[in-house]
């Protein structure tokens, strides 16, 4: 019933592909929330926590990137042991377990079972459980989008599936100063995480319900002849595609700059709170402009998305998004400076607006100049290099953002994004990564195609060579 498309042979799409795309959606965005959970609100967990300090609270999140490497590869195994549906249920499994231990551990410190530091050490484990679990939300969307929608489908897919990690993000900001009174002793937090818990649970049971691996037959003429040609992911094949991967001169254009902008961008809303205090806003106000970046980088990714799908435009998309982020950047940088609430605000949803587009485009770059290397894998070194260079990126930024700092346009935290962002610019500037993928489905399958064999001189939709 959920077939479409004719019998002649040409590729078909089922409806139930919307139902696959949502369940990895929620899970990406429950997992998100669990990681940023105590950002917006880190002096009041501080407090809740017995004074562990600022520090301890911003590691709950910066444990997420420091699994980020272990839990890709975990999630490799899985995917080459098992498949799509078992690899997803164990991070929702891990999600939920771990969202339910900080609450646990957060209820029985507000009833004083628990001192200061055991109830951190047992919310900790907790967000570590999430953590080695996160990396799998954040590398299946390219897999999914490719093996359950079409060509002219699969950039939309893709930024769905990413995208509603990032309202994860926003929702994981927002929640807590809803709870969590700015200044207090934290006392809503039980309350906060037993919302989170909820939430994490939700896509588990549902993901059990109805997730499906794959269709029963391929939506497209690439993904037919990759298969035909047996390019999956086996239990010890994702290692050989990574050494592969490292011989790629784009892709590591690619994985330079996007590393570099996801660290920064996973740094500055970690220390969201403690960025814009010297400057006279609270943790409400740091909600706030989390959450316009969120909504303003959600509009902006869903018309990148469709202009993707569109054009096939994708260098074009990427290396505008890294110039238009120079100027992001500098407008915060003034409106910081100025004090105003409405403008700062302001200033952070631009910034998200010409930021976050840029994921899905580098993941479309991504999947483009590796075929026909499995997506997850060439996505997850990508998100690895992102999360691990954001482990000294977050702990920089706590440093230059000191609440002793002088307020002033060109602080400390402000030249470090700079000194990030211009080689990252310079990256994807000479970055001209070929469409191997797009190449493929323009020779239409045509006699066993190689899909290592994807020289071509054609013309993408619009504009953009595909050489």
């Amino acid at each position: 019933g959920f077939l479409g498309g004719g019998g002649d042979g040409s590729p078909k799409v089922y409806r139930s592909r919307w139902l696959m795309l949502a369940v990895l959606a929620v899970t990406s965005l429950a997992n998100a929330t669990v990681w940023i959970t105590f950002a917006s609100v880190s002096k009041e967990s501080s407090a809740f926590l017995g004074g562990v300090g600022v520090t301890a609270i911003n590691f709950l999140s910066v444990s997420y990137q420091i699994l980020y490497l272990p839990g890709s590869i975990w999630g490799f195994w899985l995917l080459g042991r098992y498949d799509m549906r078992t690899t997803l249920l164990s991070s929702s499994a891990l999600t939920a377990g771990g969202a339910l231990l900080r609450w646990v551990a957060a209820a029985m410190r507000a009833e004083g079972l628990l001192g200061g530091w055991a109830g951190y050490t047992l919310i900790l484990i907790g967000q570590s459980a999430a953590g080695f679990a996160g990396p799998i939300c954040l590398n299946l969307p390219t897999a999914l989008a490719g093996c359950w929608f079409p060509v002219e489908e699969r950039d939309t897919a893709t930024t769905i599936g990413t995208m509603m990690n990032v309202v994860g993000t926003a929702l994981g900001e927002v929640l807590p100063t809803l709870f969590v009174a700015s200044g207090g002793d934290g006392g809503g937090i039980p309350t906060l995480l037993a919302l989170v818990t909820a939430l994490a649970v939700a896509p588990l049971l549902w993901g059990w319900a109805v997730f499906q691996s794959r269709p029963p037959t391929p939506p497209s003429r690439s993904e037919a002849v990759r298969a035909a040609a047996g390019v999956v992911v086996t239990g010890s094949d994702w290692k050989k595609q990574v050494v592969e991967l490292m011989g790629n001169r784009d892709y590591l254009l690619l994985c330079f700059a996007f590393s570099c902008g996801l660290a920064l961008f996973n740094g500055v809303v970690t220390v969201i709170e403690q960025l814009v205090e010297p400057y006279g806003f609270g943790s409400g106000d740091a909600g706030t402009m989390g959450a316009a970046l969120v909504a303003a980088g959600l509009v902006g990714a869903g018309v990148a998305g469709v202009v993707l799908d569109v054009t096939h435009c994708y260098r074009t998309v990427l290396k505008s998004g890294f110039v238009a982020a120079m100027g992001g950047v500098t407008f915060l940088m003034l409106a910081l400076d100025g004090g105003n609430l409405g403008v700062t605000i302001a200033a952070f949803a631009l910034l998200g607006g010409v930021v976050l587009p840029i994921l899905p485009a580098a993941l479309e770059n991504c999947v483009e100049c590796t075929y026909p290397l499995s997506e997850d894998v060439s996505s997850g070194v990508l998100f690895t290099g992102g999360n691990v260079l954001g482990i000294p990126f977050t702990f920089a930024l706590q440093v230059l953002v000191d609440d002793d700092a002088v307020a002033g346009p060109l602080t400390p935290a402000i030249l470090f994004m700079y000194a990030v962002l211009l080689p990252s610019l310079v990256a994807v500037l000479l970055y001209q990564g070929e469409y191997k993928r797009l190449r493929q489905e323009d020779l239409g399958g045509h006699q066993q195609s190689n899909p290592r064999n994807t020289t071509s001189t054609g013309e993408a939709p619009f504009s953009e060579d595909i050489h």
